[in-house]
């Protein structure tokens, strides 16, 4: 039995230095909760390693920031994060889940330009 109840409401920040996937690929169990996970995109990573792996093997739905509209937007196409992902300096970070709940808190948060 784990420590964690499928019905708590979670919010997991991944900051694994490039072992995002395999910290994923060893939470299958959390997929099925209340959970976003907030992992970080490479900007020099061109693959999109991490939001591909998350579409590709995951049950969940990815959301970035759009500068564009200043908006946290669901990511339909990798391509999204060719044109995102200008600065290969930086990480981006783009949060992860298949929670009702945790999709509309993402869809309204509030982004304000510095």
């Amino acid at each position: 039995m784990g420590l964690i109840s499928s019905r708590q409401k979670l919010v997991v920040k991944l900051d694994v230095e490039g072992m995002e996937i395999d910290a994923i690929k060893g939470s299958k169990r959390l997929l099925d909760s209340e959970i976003v996970f907030i992992a970080e995109e490479h900007g020099s990573d061109r693959s999109h390693a991490v939001s591909r792996f998350i579409l590709n093997e995951t049950p969940c739905r990815v959301f970035v920031l759009d500068p564009r509209n200043s908006r946290y937007e669901l990511l339909a196409d990798l391509s999204t994060l060719d044109r995102i992902k200008t600065n290969t300096a930086i990480g981006y970070n783009v949060f992860a889940t298949n929670s009702p709940f945790w999709e509309e808190r993402i869809k309204s948060v509030p982004v304000t330009r510095h």
